[in-house]
Protein backbone atom coordinates (compact mmCIF):
# COMPACT_ATOMS: atom_id res chain seq x y z
CA UNK A 1 0.00 0.00 0.00
CA UNK A 2 1.37 3.46 -1.24
CA UNK A 3 1.89 6.30 1.69
CA UNK A 4 -0.92 8.34 0.51
CA UNK A 5 -3.19 5.61 0.11
CA UNK A 6 -2.28 4.50 3.92
CA UNK A 7 -2.55 7.93 5.33
CA UNK A 8 -6.05 8.38 3.59
CA UNK A 9 -7.26 5.35 4.90
CA UNK A 10 -5.83 6.52 8.73
CA UNK A 11 -8.16 9.81 8.15
CA UNK A 12 -11.35 7.85 6.87
CA UNK A 13 -10.75 5.93 10.28
CA UNK A 14 -10.22 8.80 12.25
CA UNK A 15 -13.45 10.14 10.58
CA UNK A 16 -15.46 6.83 11.93
CA UNK A 17 -14.97 7.97 15.44
CA UNK A 18 -17.57 8.66 17.28
CA UNK A 19 -19.16 9.48 13.89
CA UNK A 20 -22.26 8.26 14.93
CA UNK A 21 -22.53 11.15 17.79
CA UNK A 22 -23.37 13.82 15.23
CA UNK A 23 -26.26 12.00 14.05
CA UNK A 24 -29.99 13.36 15.17
CA UNK A 25 -32.21 11.08 16.91
CA UNK A 26 -33.19 8.23 15.36
CA UNK A 27 -29.82 7.64 13.23
CA UNK A 28 -27.32 6.38 16.68
CA UNK A 29 -27.34 2.98 15.12
CA UNK A 30 -25.89 3.90 11.59
CA UNK A 31 -23.37 1.53 10.48
CA UNK A 32 -20.38 3.21 9.04
CA UNK A 33 -17.41 1.28 6.85
CA UNK A 34 -14.78 2.24 4.84
CA UNK A 35 -15.07 1.60 0.87
CA UNK A 36 -12.51 2.33 -1.85
CA UNK A 37 -14.43 3.02 -5.00
CA UNK A 38 -12.86 2.90 -8.52
CA UNK A 39 -13.93 6.01 -10.23
CA UNK A 40 -13.17 7.70 -13.51
CA UNK A 41 -10.24 7.41 -15.37
CA UNK A 42 -8.60 4.19 -13.30
CA UNK A 43 -8.76 6.47 -10.27
CA UNK A 44 -9.03 5.11 -6.92
CA UNK A 45 -10.72 7.64 -3.86
CA UNK A 46 -11.52 6.61 -0.43
CA UNK A 47 -14.78 7.05 1.01
CA UNK A 48 -17.20 6.08 4.29
CA UNK A 49 -20.41 4.42 3.21
CA UNK A 50 -23.26 4.92 5.80
CA UNK A 51 -26.23 2.22 6.04
CA UNK A 52 -28.96 3.34 8.36
CA UNK A 53 -30.55 0.31 10.48
CA UNK A 54 -28.97 -2.26 7.90
CA UNK A 55 -30.86 -0.39 4.49
CA UNK A 56 -29.43 -0.46 1.37
CA UNK A 57 -28.11 1.08 -1.17
CA UNK A 58 -25.94 2.83 1.38
CA UNK A 59 -24.59 6.49 0.96
CA UNK A 60 -20.87 6.74 -0.03
CA UNK A 61 -19.11 10.12 0.96
CA UNK A 62 -15.66 10.54 -0.54
CA UNK A 63 -13.25 11.94 1.91
CA UNK A 64 -10.33 12.76 -0.70
CA UNK A 65 -11.18 16.39 -0.49
CA UNK A 66 -11.51 16.58 3.12
CA UNK A 67 -8.40 15.05 3.82
CA UNK A 68 -6.15 18.10 1.58
CA UNK A 69 -8.58 20.16 3.87
CA UNK A 70 -7.20 18.78 6.95
CA UNK A 71 -3.70 18.25 5.47
CA UNK A 72 -3.63 22.00 4.91
CA UNK A 73 -5.50 23.14 8.04
CA UNK A 74 -8.13 24.52 6.50
CA UNK A 75 -10.45 22.79 8.43
CA UNK A 76 -10.42 20.65 11.63
CA UNK A 77 -11.66 17.06 12.16
CA UNK A 78 -14.08 18.21 13.81
CA UNK A 79 -15.98 20.60 11.33
CA UNK A 80 -15.26 17.71 8.46
CA UNK A 81 -16.83 15.29 11.02
CA UNK A 82 -20.19 17.51 10.92
CA UNK A 83 -19.69 18.04 7.12
CA UNK A 84 -19.87 14.26 6.61
CA UNK A 85 -22.09 13.61 8.78
CA UNK A 86 -24.72 15.80 7.17
CA UNK A 87 -23.69 15.14 4.03
CA UNK A 88 -24.76 10.85 4.80
CA UNK A 89 -28.08 12.24 6.81
CA UNK A 90 -29.13 14.67 3.79
CA UNK A 91 -28.32 11.43 1.50
CA UNK A 92 -29.96 8.51 3.49
CA UNK A 93 -33.09 10.88 4.20
CA UNK A 94 -33.66 11.73 0.73
CA UNK A 95 -33.33 7.65 0.36
CA UNK A 96 -36.27 7.23 2.13
CA UNK A 97 -38.39 10.25 1.36
CA UNK A 98 -37.92 9.32 -2.54
CA UNK A 99 -38.42 5.45 -1.73
CA UNK A 100 -35.84 4.83 -3.91
CA UNK A 101 -35.75 1.42 -5.63
CA UNK A 102 -33.06 0.55 -8.09
CA UNK A 103 -34.97 -1.92 -10.06
CA UNK A 104 -37.87 0.24 -10.17
CA UNK A 105 -37.22 2.04 -13.21
CA UNK A 106 -40.34 4.37 -12.56
CA UNK A 107 -38.92 5.48 -8.95
CA UNK A 108 -35.41 6.34 -10.51
CA UNK A 109 -36.39 7.59 -13.17
CA UNK A 110 -35.99 11.56 -12.34
CA UNK A 111 -32.57 11.20 -11.38
CA UNK A 112 -31.38 9.65 -14.60
CA UNK A 113 -28.70 11.97 -16.36
CA UNK A 114 -25.34 12.24 -18.58
CA UNK A 115 -21.72 12.04 -18.45
CA UNK A 116 -19.24 12.75 -20.81
CA UNK A 117 -15.84 10.61 -20.31
CA UNK A 118 -12.91 9.58 -22.13
CA UNK A 119 -13.10 6.10 -24.28
CA UNK A 120 -9.57 5.05 -23.97
CA UNK A 121 -9.31 5.66 -20.26
CA UNK A 122 -12.21 4.04 -19.85
CA UNK A 123 -12.47 1.27 -21.38
CA UNK A 124 -12.86 -1.13 -19.12
CA UNK A 125 -15.98 0.57 -17.44
CA UNK A 126 -17.35 1.46 -20.52
CA UNK A 127 -17.60 -2.55 -21.51
CA UNK A 128 -20.49 -2.89 -18.81
CA UNK A 129 -22.18 0.21 -19.44
CA UNK A 130 -24.90 1.69 -22.34
CA UNK A 131 -22.89 4.48 -23.73
CA UNK A 132 -22.78 6.65 -27.04
CA UNK A 133 -19.63 7.20 -28.44
CA UNK A 134 -18.57 10.67 -29.98
CA UNK A 135 -15.28 10.63 -31.62
CA UNK A 136 -12.50 9.78 -28.54
CA UNK A 137 -15.41 10.24 -25.87
CA UNK A 138 -17.73 8.67 -24.81
CA UNK A 139 -21.48 9.91 -23.11
CA UNK A 140 -22.65 7.41 -20.09
CA UNK A 141 -25.64 7.36 -18.29
CA UNK A 142 -25.61 7.63 -14.00
CA UNK A 143 -28.37 8.61 -11.53
CA UNK A 144 -27.51 11.50 -10.13
CA UNK A 145 -28.71 12.08 -6.54
CA UNK A 146 -28.10 15.77 -5.83
CA UNK A 147 -27.72 17.55 -1.92
CA UNK A 148 -27.15 20.79 -0.60
CA UNK A 149 -23.54 20.26 0.16
CA UNK A 150 -21.07 20.02 -2.38
CA UNK A 151 -23.13 20.38 -4.96
CA UNK A 152 -23.89 16.42 -5.71
CA UNK A 153 -23.58 14.11 -2.82
CA UNK A 154 -23.55 10.80 -4.91
CA UNK A 155 -23.72 9.16 -8.71
CA UNK A 156 -24.23 5.84 -9.85
CA UNK A 157 -23.71 4.44 -13.50
CA UNK A 158 -26.04 2.76 -15.22
CA UNK A 159 -24.62 -0.84 -16.23
CA UNK A 160 -26.08 -3.07 -18.93
CA UNK A 161 -27.73 -5.37 -16.10
CA UNK A 162 -29.64 -2.22 -15.22
CA UNK A 163 -30.86 -1.35 -18.29
CA UNK A 164 -31.77 -4.77 -19.13
CA UNK A 165 -33.84 -5.25 -16.05
CA UNK A 166 -35.79 -1.52 -16.83
CA UNK A 167 -36.10 -3.50 -19.96
CA UNK A 168 -34.72 0.03 -21.78
CA UNK A 169 -32.97 0.39 -24.57
CA UNK A 170 -29.66 2.45 -24.90
CA UNK A 171 -31.91 5.36 -26.75
CA UNK A 172 -34.75 5.39 -24.64
CA UNK A 173 -32.08 6.04 -21.89
CA UNK A 174 -30.44 8.70 -23.86
CA UNK A 175 -33.89 10.92 -24.53
CA UNK A 176 -35.12 10.59 -20.91
CA UNK A 177 -31.26 11.42 -19.48
CA UNK A 178 -31.10 14.27 -22.10
CA UNK A 179 -34.53 15.05 -20.97
CA UNK A 180 -33.50 15.31 -17.48
CA UNK A 181 -30.72 17.09 -18.06
CA UNK A 182 -31.86 20.06 -19.85
CA UNK A 183 -34.70 20.21 -17.54
CA UNK A 184 -32.69 20.18 -13.75
CA UNK A 185 -29.00 21.42 -15.01
CA UNK A 186 -29.81 23.91 -17.97
CA UNK A 187 -26.46 24.35 -20.39
CA UNK A 188 -24.41 27.99 -19.60
CA UNK A 189 -22.51 29.72 -21.91
CA UNK A 190 -20.31 32.27 -19.86
CA UNK A 191 -17.62 34.56 -20.37
CA UNK A 192 -14.83 33.25 -18.70
CA UNK A 193 -13.49 36.67 -17.18
CA UNK A 194 -17.07 37.73 -16.04
CA UNK A 195 -16.32 33.68 -13.95
CA UNK A 196 -13.25 34.93 -13.02
CA UNK A 197 -14.26 38.56 -11.15
CA UNK A 198 -17.50 36.88 -9.74
CA UNK A 199 -15.20 34.14 -8.03
CA UNK A 200 -13.03 37.35 -6.48
CA UNK A 201 -15.69 39.48 -5.75
CA UNK A 202 -15.48 41.74 -8.45
CA UNK A 203 -18.02 40.90 -11.05
CA UNK A 204 -21.50 42.26 -11.79
CA UNK A 205 -22.96 39.26 -12.33
CA UNK A 206 -23.04 36.58 -15.19
CA UNK A 207 -24.60 36.04 -18.38
CA UNK A 208 -25.61 33.16 -20.63
CA UNK A 209 -24.72 33.82 -24.22
CA UNK A 210 -26.59 30.88 -25.35
CA UNK A 211 -29.75 33.10 -25.80
CA UNK A 212 -27.89 36.05 -28.07
CA UNK A 213 -29.34 36.20 -31.23
CA UNK A 214 -26.12 38.19 -32.73
CA UNK A 215 -22.57 36.82 -33.26
CA UNK A 216 -20.33 37.84 -30.24
CA UNK A 217 -17.39 39.67 -30.52
CA UNK A 218 -14.44 37.62 -31.72
CA UNK A 219 -11.39 38.35 -29.75
CA UNK A 220 -8.11 36.90 -29.69
CA UNK A 221 -8.54 35.29 -26.92
CA UNK A 222 -10.56 32.21 -25.09
CA UNK A 223 -13.04 33.69 -23.46
CA UNK A 224 -16.39 31.73 -23.11
CA UNK A 225 -17.23 28.74 -20.77
CA UNK A 226 -19.55 25.80 -21.52
CA UNK A 227 -20.94 24.19 -18.21
CA UNK A 228 -24.37 23.67 -16.69
CA UNK A 229 -25.78 24.50 -13.78
CA UNK A 230 -24.69 22.90 -11.03
CA UNK A 231 -21.36 23.12 -12.72
CA UNK A 232 -20.68 19.01 -12.18
CA UNK A 233 -20.08 16.92 -15.44
CA UNK A 234 -20.65 20.62 -17.63
CA UNK A 235 -18.72 19.23 -20.58
CA UNK A 236 -21.53 17.21 -21.64
CA UNK A 237 -23.42 20.09 -22.42
CA UNK A 238 -21.77 20.43 -25.40
CA UNK A 239 -24.34 17.21 -26.55
CA UNK A 240 -27.15 18.90 -25.02
CA UNK A 241 -30.15 19.25 -28.15
CA UNK A 242 -29.81 22.56 -29.92
CA UNK A 243 -26.80 23.88 -27.90
CA UNK A 244 -24.19 23.61 -30.40
CA UNK A 245 -26.69 25.00 -32.77
CA UNK A 246 -26.95 27.93 -30.65
CA UNK A 247 -23.25 28.24 -29.91
CA UNK A 248 -22.62 28.28 -33.66
CA UNK A 249 -24.99 31.08 -34.28
CA UNK A 250 -22.81 33.78 -32.12
CA UNK A 251 -19.59 32.79 -34.11
CA UNK A 252 -19.74 33.35 -37.32
CA UNK A 253 -16.64 32.33 -38.15
CA UNK A 254 -17.17 28.85 -36.52
CA UNK A 255 -15.83 27.28 -33.37
CA UNK A 256 -13.38 25.15 -31.60
CA UNK A 257 -14.06 23.14 -28.23
CA UNK A 258 -11.36 21.92 -25.74
CA UNK A 259 -11.91 19.95 -22.87
CA UNK A 260 -10.67 21.27 -19.61
CA UNK A 261 -12.45 18.62 -17.71
CA UNK A 262 -15.69 16.49 -16.99
CA UNK A 263 -17.26 19.20 -15.37
CA UNK A 264 -16.45 21.86 -18.60
CA UNK A 265 -15.36 22.96 -21.77
CA UNK A 266 -14.10 26.14 -23.33
CA UNK A 267 -15.09 27.56 -26.30
CA UNK A 268 -13.12 29.30 -28.95
CA UNK A 269 -13.53 31.09 -32.02
CA UNK A 270 -11.85 30.14 -35.21
CA UNK A 271 -10.90 33.60 -35.27
CA UNK A 272 -9.12 34.05 -31.85
CA UNK A 273 -5.78 34.20 -33.72
CA UNK A 274 -4.84 30.22 -32.18
CA UNK A 275 -4.36 27.57 -34.66
CA UNK A 276 -5.50 24.07 -33.71
CA UNK A 277 -2.00 22.98 -32.75
CA UNK A 278 -1.85 25.99 -30.56
CA UNK A 279 -4.98 24.83 -29.02
CA UNK A 280 -3.65 21.41 -29.01
CA UNK A 281 -0.87 22.44 -26.85
CA UNK A 282 -2.92 24.26 -24.78
CA UNK A 283 -5.15 21.83 -23.13
CA UNK A 284 -2.28 19.11 -22.81
CA UNK A 285 -0.24 21.85 -20.89
CA UNK A 286 -3.26 22.40 -18.28
CA UNK A 287 -3.88 18.62 -18.13
CA UNK A 288 -0.45 18.29 -17.12
CA UNK A 289 -0.49 21.12 -14.55
CA UNK A 290 -1.50 19.13 -11.40
CA UNK A 291 -4.49 21.56 -11.00
CA UNK A 292 -6.98 18.85 -11.99
CA UNK A 293 -7.66 15.14 -10.43
CA UNK A 294 -7.16 12.18 -12.49
CA UNK A 295 -10.96 11.45 -12.85
CA UNK A 296 -11.21 14.69 -14.06
CA UNK A 297 -9.56 14.39 -17.22
CA UNK A 298 -11.60 14.65 -20.38
CA UNK A 299 -9.22 14.75 -23.20
CA UNK A 300 -5.89 16.27 -24.75
CA UNK A 301 -7.60 16.81 -28.19
CA UNK A 302 -9.29 19.77 -29.96
CA UNK A 303 -12.88 19.33 -31.54
CA UNK A 304 -14.59 21.50 -34.13
CA UNK A 305 -18.29 21.68 -35.33
CA UNK A 306 -19.24 20.77 -38.64
CA UNK A 307 -21.90 22.98 -39.65
CA UNK A 308 -23.05 20.96 -42.22
CA UNK A 309 -23.07 17.85 -40.33
CA UNK A 310 -23.94 19.07 -37.46
CA UNK A 311 -21.42 16.83 -35.35
CA UNK A 312 -18.66 17.38 -33.67
CA UNK A 313 -15.33 16.39 -34.98
CA UNK A 314 -11.44 15.44 -33.67
CA UNK A 315 -9.16 18.51 -35.13
CA UNK A 316 -6.27 15.95 -36.38
CA UNK A 317 -3.64 19.39 -36.14
CA UNK A 318 -4.36 19.23 -32.35
CA UNK A 319 -3.12 15.56 -31.93
CA UNK A 320 0.07 15.51 -30.01
CA UNK A 321 1.82 13.03 -32.73
CA UNK A 322 4.07 11.05 -30.37
CA UNK A 323 2.84 9.10 -27.86
CA UNK A 324 -0.19 11.52 -26.00
CA UNK A 325 -0.36 12.19 -22.34
CA UNK A 326 0.28 9.18 -20.40
CA UNK A 327 -2.89 8.47 -17.87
Amino acid sequence: MDRKKEEKIKFAEEILKDIQDYFPAGYENVECEIQEKEKDNGMIKTGIVFFHSGKKPGSWVCVDDFFEEADTEKRTVTEIKETVSKIALESMENMERTKFELKNFESIEPFLSVKLVNTKANREMLSIMPHRKVEDLSLIFILRFQGTEKNVYGDMPVTYGLAQHWGKSREELYVTAMKNAMRKDAPLLEDTLEVLAEATGQGTGRHNYLYETHPVKETEIISFMLTNESRTYGAAAILYPGVREKIDRIFSEGFYIIPTSVHEVLIASKGCGKSSRELGELVREMNLSGDMERDEYLSDRIYSYDRKKKIICQVMDSVKKEKEAAR
